[in-house]
């Protein structure tokens, strides 16, 4: 069983260590937000050209079989 004084001091102790490394952490979660957000446009534009190809092939593979179909 822990005297009540050592559980308090702790309890201030964790609490003096959340605010000093409170900017450290702030200093490394912007960065991280920014590269996440840039990361996402990437993999967005990334799809979107991928998504962009296939329906192009689809259009073309389409009409490369409805033409001589047809005609």
């Amino acid at each position: 069983m822990q005297e009540p004084g050592r559980e308090k001091r702790s309890r201030r102790a964790r609490r003096f260590l959340k605010l000093a490394l409170f900017p450290f952490w702030f200093l490394f979660w912007i960065p991280n937000v920014v590269i996440r957000s840039v990361m996402e446009a990437v993999w967005g534009s990334v799809y979107g050209a991928a998504g962009t190809a296939a329906g192009i092939f689809a259009v073309v593979l389409a009409l490369s079989i409805a033409i001589p179909v047809v005609a």
